[in-house]
């Protein structure tokens, strides 16, 4: 946050203006694609001044972005809305709303001349480009588009570091002067904040203005991926039947916001809260993997593989195979008892073998003794 003050031929402007970093992007412009730092802005500025010696006073709004191209800290897209609230002396106040949407390219990009790696104090270089401006500006429902180009050369200046003190704070900056024309703006900048801690511009006679820090926040981005690791099934188990449990564990520095899974290189599906999945799964190998992610966007994902069976007649089914079992067993006995029933079958049909007549012993006496 930064209080501001700015005069303006009779007018004198003054409040505050907060600036926030809203993330990386990248623009297209000619052709040209530019990784951007996208800066938002929210201002309130109150006015005082004089309009043909009459006292005016009033407020002026005002929201933005701007993209800077990374490698030159070059404006390449603003979009800002401007609202005006102003009242000039007993007349019923007028409030005028502006809307504008500016494109920048820069030819060559960024300008040729460069900034000495480190600069000594009092070192000088200069950046010359062409600026090519195209404009859309909404004035109170009116729409006007323009375009024009501007080329210019701008000295820059090392003036080395300084310790200045400021409402925020006191902080070591690096100074550096621009000199464009007959606007020069003098920035003292400082690591620490990422910004500049005060920045003063004059543009002629015209225009003016200061801009110093009064409060800064910063939360370092959270880098820290989230960690799981799966508790069951251990891998290379063996599992017998369909179902299996999946267990797992996970943590953040801050918070995980989502959980999921994916069976067998399938798609990711989320998960609910509790670090336990009822899985029924079809006979075979299968590898499970968990994905958590934090609410910074980091994620971390861990695995675990094992095969199951659940094949009744399997040995290495739920059954241990003894369904199999009793079936060879009922087909053996089965067996058995059809070869036993066709032999006693057999024996009972058979037809007993013939005797001899036997001769009465009366008979035998009476035959006549034969000689030998």
């Amino acid at each position: 946050m930064y209080d501001f003050d700015m005069q303006i031929l009779t007018f004198e402007l003054s409040g505050t203006v907060t600036y926030s970093f809203e993330g990386e992007s990248s623009k297209s412009v000619n052709g040209i694609v530019y990784n951007t730092y996208e800066i938002g802005y929210v201002g309130s500025l109150g006015i005082e001044g004089t309009v043909q010696q009459y006292t005016a006073s009033g407020i002026a709004t005002i929201v933005g972005t701007d993209s800077l191209d990374q490698a030159s800290l070059d404006y390449v897209v603003s979009d800002s809305n401007l609202t005006l609230t102003v009242k000039v002396a007993t007349y019923p106040p007028v409030a005028e709303f502006f809307w504008e949407h500016n494109v920048t390219a820069y030819s060559p990009p960024g300008g040729t001349g460069k900034e000495p790696e480190n600069p000594y104090e009092g070192a000088s270089w200069m950046k010359t480009s062409t600026e090519f401006y195209e404009s859309m500006v909404n004035y109170n429902g009116d729409i006007t588009e323009a375009s024009s180009s501007i080329s210019g050369t701008i000295i820059y200046t090392y003036l080395g570091l300084r310790t200045i003190t400021v409402p925020a704070g006191t902080f070591e900056c690096e100074v550096i002067q621009q000199v464009a024309g007959d606007s020069i703006q003098t920035d003292w900048y400082c690591d620490d904040v990422g910004m500049v801690v005060k920045s003063v511009s004059e543009s002629g006679s015209s225009a003016s203005s200061t801009q110093v820090l009064t409060s800064f926040s910063y939360t370092p981005p959270d880098t820290t991926p989230p960690t799981v690791s799966i508790t069951g099934p251990l891998a290379d188990a063996h599992f017998r039947g369909g179902y299996v449990d999946v267990a797992w564990e996970c943590a953040d520095n801050v918070a995980v916001v989502s959980t999921e899974m994916r069976i067998d290189g399938g798609s990711w599906e989320p998960v609910s809260g509790y670090e336990v999945q009822h899985l029924s799964l079809p006979s075979g190998y299968h590898v499970i993997e968990i994905r958590v992610t934090d609410s910074a966007g980091n994620q971390a994902v861990n695995s675990t593989s094992f095969d199951n069976d659940n094949r009744a007649l399997s040995f290495g089914g739920p059954y241990y195979g003894l369904p199999l079992v009793a079936v060879i067993v009922s087909v053996v006995l089965s067996g058995l008892f059809i070869a036993l029933t066709a032999l006693r079958k057999r024996r009972v049909s058979a037809t007993p073998p013939s005797q001899p007549s036997a001769t009465p012993l009366s008979t035998q006496q009476d035959e006549p003794m034969k000689k030998p």
